[in-house]
């Protein structure tokens, strides 16, 4: 179940947020008055973060509000703040005032790396590529890029689903983020086009395995 969002205001379970979201990933989006843009926490301190823009940053003046928002692998994080300087391209903040996180799982997040018959297949610029399963759950899927597929964040992937013993189930994702683990890159994503009836398929499939079912 989606739960209502999560506010923290003290200084140091906002710390502690700050560190645990850009754990999960440091990519971000920006919202002030003068514009939104990407970019990247280089670190963050007890002081505040420091973003470096992809591209230009707009023009931002000391004090400007700020909305820093990422998603993790299952929250969306929210920090609220202002700009305490800029310098080529780096957005220095204050310590956020204000910390907001949301958990977006709909439905149980289930572990299949390493077994067999779980892949993601879709057509890339260099052909069908078949990405091995991370995870699976009733709203999304994650999965490891082992070569350079030129997927980015943002992107809308259009492919088939592979589970074990069953037929395959078209769909639809979108990359939500992206990640290194162990020296591979992990892709979540969350599924933008899905039929009623494959989702019924998929949610049963889950709960069959999550037994240890022979599916």
């Amino acid at each position: 179940m989606v739960k209502e969002a999560d506010w923290v205001t003290e200084r140091s379970d906002i710390v502690t947020q700050i560190f645990f979201a850009v754990g999960s990933t440091n990519q971000v989006s920006v919202t002030s008055a003068a514009g939104e843009f990407r970019g990247m926490i280089l670190y963050p301190d007890a002081k505040g973060l420091v973003i470096a823009a992809e591209g230009s940053l707009p023009r931002l003046e000391p004090g400007a509000p700020l909305c820093v928002e990422h998603d993790g692998p299952t929250d969306n994080y929210r920090f609220y703040t202002e700009v305490a300087s800029t310098n080529r391209g780096t957005l220095h903040t204050i310590l956020p005032y204000a910390a907001q996180s949301t958990d977006r799982r709909t439905g149980e997040r289930v572990h299949v790396s390493g077994e067999s018959g779980f892949y993601f297949r879709c057509e890339r610029p260099a052909g069908t590529r078949a990405f091995a399963l991370n995870d699976l759950s009733p709203t999304g899927i994650s999965f490891v890029d082992e070569g350079d597929s030129g997927l980015a964040v943002g992107s809308t992937l259009r492919g088939d689903l592979l589970l074990p013993g069953e037929a395959s189930i078209e769909l639809c994702v979108e990359v939500r983020h992206m990640h290194l683990r162990r020296a591979q890159l992990v892709v979540g994503t969350r599924f933008t086009a899905l039929s009623v009836r494959s989702s019924v398929r998929l949610a049963q499939f889950l709960a069959q395995w999550s037994r240890g079912a022979t599916v």
